[in-house]
């Protein structure tokens, strides 16, 4: 049995097969298919362009607004038990070209665009973004701090 983790970095890998960045370590992975779900390209390209327009006009739009990097992204929240609910977001970049794939998974975060912003941070770094630059480099370092990057 697959946990949410592994399912979550399976779809993401069959959804734009880019490599998977740890927020440890900046790290890429050559996965190996483990497993594949035949889905048609009308079906991805309609869950791409939904993950689009969650940044481009819907939840996560006000934190991507002005981007200088085209994402699809998809924001989410999962209810606890007790405190508040968890934050969800899983995007990739650049949107026509994917790089980089992000899951971000906040406990207690409330709602996804808590997450969002996260995601954005880690784009930044990998991108050598600072909040008044709009043009994207691919980063070449290879340490990358733990924890949030702001």
């Amino acid at each position: 049995m697959k946990t949410n983790k592994q399912i979550l970095i399976l779809f993401l890998i069959m959804l734009i097969g880019a490599p998977i960045l740890s927020a440890q370590s900046k790290k890429e992975y050559n996965p190996e298919v483990i497993e594949k779900v035949d889905m048609d390209d009308e079906v991805i390209n309609a869950v791409k362009q939904g993950m689009k327009r969650v940044v481009d006009e819907g939840s996560a739009s006000e934190i991507f607004a002005n981007y200088g990097i085209a994402v699809g992204g998809k924001t989410g929240t999962a209810q606890v038990g007790n405190g508040s609910n968890n934050a969800v977001f899983i995007a990739f970049a650049p949107f026509d070209d994917p790089q980089i794939a992000v899951s971000v998974v906040l406990e207690h975060g409330v709602r996804g665009t808590n997450a969002a912003q996260v995601a954005k941070d880690i784009f930044d770094k990998y991108f050598n973004l600072d909040s008044a630059d709009t043009t994207a480099e691919p980063t070449t370092t290879t340490d990358v701090q733990g924890g949030l990057l702001r």
